[in-house]
């Protein structure tokens, strides 16, 4: 009986530990039994590039994992999961960013600086991002792709690592 019981709890936990193997970081080669064989959902991951991709809760955190279709190699992971944190910043704070500290890809995502393990702000998409003024959430447009000359705090949407 002892032996049964000792034979089910280790089938449970390395269960669990398979589950868990998959890591949202770019380079990460995803499991062929998580990968459809014709995924025909895409996820944009730079400016006009569009990627295969999976959604998936890791540790509790929803992320979107897209990956190349040929290798299964991660190349994009986001997550706008509000139990996310990195930094100390979650979905829905602010940082404060200049323009010498953020990426502003046309037509795509406007990046803020990256976190020490390497999670970057989504701090707007396409030109637009919100940021606080006078303790109130305004929508800014950026014309140039640049920000204004003085520094703003923007409100965070999510968190991206990787890209193309």
């Amino acid at each position: 009986m002892k032996s049964a019981v000792l034979v089910t709890a280790l089938l449970l936990a390395l269960g669990a530990g398979q589950a868990s193997e998959i890591k949202p970081e770019p380079g990460t080669v995803l499991p062929a039994k998580v990968v459809p064989k014709q995924n025909h959902h895409l996820y944009m991951t730079h400016s006009a590039q569009l990627r295969p991709f999976i959604e998936r809760e890791i540790a509790g955190i929803k992320y979107i994992l897209a990956y190349d279709e040929n290798t299964r190699v991660i190349t994009y992971v986001y997550t706008a999961d509000e139990k996310f944190e990195t930094d100390g910043l979650r979905v829905g704070s602010y940082i404060e960013v200049d323009d010498e500290q953020t990426i502003a890809c046309p037509g795509w995502e406007i990046r803020g600086p990256a976190s020490k393990d390497g999670w970057q702000p989504l701090i707007g998409f396409n030109s637009e991002m919100t940021v606080r003024k006078g303790g109130k959430d305004v929508t800014i447009y950026l014309r140039t792709y640049r920000l204004p000359e003085e520094p703003v705090k923007a409100k965070i949407s999510g968190f991206v690592k990787g890209g193309n």
